[in-house]
């Protein structure tokens, strides 16, 4: 069963008698007011306040020789690793975008190349088959222009 809020309060001595558990606490240098005739301990401090120096202890901090580094000396321009993964998976992934867009650029210049040379093929097939056209049509043609010579000497039919 839960104790009462006074059961939470208390804590039992050695000798069995109850005392509470929370002494009143003393006020602090903050809440203390001075008392007539005292001064103000905050008019004696400066606004600075004292100077405190940090010493990071990590093992990761520390330079190459072995000397501990300063807070205000650390590097910040030094990155977590899971950054630095990300930045190598960034590159890569660059990199081998480069390469298929490279890959890419070549293929339409070839692509171009070849519908360059089809059409050049296609414009050859086109003349010469005009040209076998008009080789068969000549003989037949030159029959007809025969035909007309002949009918205006002769006019007898």
């Amino acid at each position: 069963m839960g104790k009462s809020t006074k059961e939470k309060n208390r804590d039992v001595s050695n000798d069995g008698t109850a005392a509470r558990s929370e002494a009143k606490a003393e006020p602090t240098v903050k809440d203390r007011r001075p008392k007539n005739g005292e001064k103000s301990q905050k008019n004696n401090q400066t606004d600075d306040g004292p100077k405190v120096r940090v010493r990071d202890k990590r093992y990761w901090v520390q330079d190459e020789g072995g000397a501990e580094r300063d807070s205000e000396s650390v590097d910040l321009e030094r990155k977590p690793t899971y950054v630095t993964q990300l930045e190598k998976k960034i590159e890569e992934r660059d990199r081998k975008l480069k390469e298929y867009i490279a890959a890419y650029k070549q293929k339409m210049a070839e692509t171009d190349e070849i519908r360059a040379r089809l059409e050049k093929k296609m414009e050859e097939q086109a003349d010469q088959r005009f040209a076998k056209l008009v080789e068969k049509l000549l003989p037949i043609i030159d029959n007809f222009s025969l035909a007309l010579d002949s009918t205006q000497k002769n006019q007898d039919f």
